[in-house]
């Protein structure tokens, strides 16, 4: 599960980075990022302001001030690309145990 959500917050990687080259250097204009806050706002604006009120209530205001709000004010690509990899590290296989041989090899 967590290496599906590496891919996912991949992909939402390339696709904002994407959608702000086609909006900057393609159109003629300078390269400009879009925080995911505003992403999120265009979307579903409700839930933002919703999950704002949550945090403030239920954990602490000063959590939404110091790590989220900033947190949000990021590009998109560069928040789901951290997101990603953060996943994809704590997702990662271990190797698998080696099993004893059954005939084991003598030192020489």
């Amino acid at each position: 599960m967590r290496r599906f959500l590496g891919y996912l917050f991949g992909l939402l990687a390339l696709a904002a980075l994407s959608a702000d080259l086609m909006q900057g250097p393609m159109q003629g204009a300078p390269l400009s990022f879009t925080s995911t806050a505003d992403y999120w706002a265009a979307a579903h604006r409700s839930s933002l302001i919703g999950f704002n009120e949550f945090v403030e209530a239920n954990l602490s205001a000063s959590l939404w001030d110091w790590a989220l709000l900033p947190a949000l004010t990021w590009p998109a690509c560069a928040l789901a690309a951290v997101l990603s990899l953060f996943f994809f590290v704590i997702g990662r296989r271990r190797a698998p145990a080696r099993k004893a041989m059954m005939f084991p090899r003598r030192r020489r």
